[in-house]
């Protein structure tokens, strides 16, 4: 009888252990989305964020993930600008001027394109 009970009490904690792992696999995976979120806006907008908060790498990487996975976004041309800001603040000139000259390149129709060349002629 006793040993039927410690059998049941192990086999109830081994399902909650797996039901904590569980729970924690998910807040992993939540935290890691907020901290690089995949959908185009979110990414988008926590890349801005992190730019004005002067976190110009992590800026960088986030810009440089939404233009591979959305390059023909309505924002991809203002991604494109803003990757550019993320070397223009760390003052690497030459790495701007190639960023602000893609969005010349690719994205002409663009009203980011004054802003590109006003950034290559600073």
């Amino acid at each position: 009888m006793t040993q039927h009970r410690l059998d049941a009490l192990e086999k109830t904690s081994q399902e909650q252990q797996k039901a904590v792992e569980v729970a924690n696999q998910l807040v992993a995976q939540r935290q890691k989305e907020l901290e690089h979120p995949t959908d185009r806006g979110s990414l988008y907008n926590l890349a801005r964020q992190r730019l004005e908060q002067g976190q110009t790498t992590k800026a960088r990487e986030l810009l440089q993930d939404f233009l591979a996975r959305y390059p023909k976004d309505e924002l991809a041309a203002n991604a494109q600008y803003w990757l550019g800001e993320t070397y223009y603040g760390e003052k690497k000139w030459n790495d701007a001027i190639v960023e602000f000259q893609k969005v010349l390149k690719e994205y002409k129709g663009s009203d980011k394109v004054p802003d590109a060349l006003l950034k290559i002629g600073m």
